[in-house]
């Protein structure tokens, strides 16, 4: 360790050893770490918690709970990977997947309906095409 400022007092606690037993009876826990589906909806590169990440936009990548939960909060993502039941977002964000996925139907720029046809297939399914024939 470096060198200590006047007046902060440091503690310093070592667990016991994997598959040692403390004196009061636990035992040491080792969490597995759990990695979950993210797509983006644009390309985006950043730096989270020491790691590089950079995601291309509807390419699957899988990351731990916290860089989700900041893509989530962020806008990043694709509503298509907030299908299911286990999304590794915090309890307050699922409770705000609908909105999200409100939000993210609509084209940002164009104002185009994300989830059906686009405005160009319902104007072409509506109109009636006509040919013309060549006279021979």
């Amino acid at each position: 360790m470096g060198p200590h400022r006047p007046g902060v007092r440091r503690r310093h606690r070592r667990g016991p050893a994997p598959g040692r037993h403390r004196a009061g009876g636990f035992e040491w826990y080792e969490p597995t770490l759990q990695r979950f589906r993210v797509v983006t909806n644009r390309d985006w590169g950043c730096d989270i918690a020491g790691a590089r990440y950079q995601f291309r936009q509807g390419e699957d990548a899988w990351v731990l709970a916290d860089v989700k939960r900041i893509l989530f909060e962020a806008d990043l993502l694709d509503p298509v990977c907030l299908e299911g039941t286990d999304h590794g977002l915090l309890p307050e964000q699922v409770s705000r997947i609908d909105g999200y996925r409100e939000r993210h139907k609509w084209c940002q720029l164009c104002g185009s309906d994300l989830s059906g046809p686009s405005r160009a297939d319902r104007i072409y399914g509506s109109s009636s095409v006509t040919t013309l024939a060549s006279d021979s």
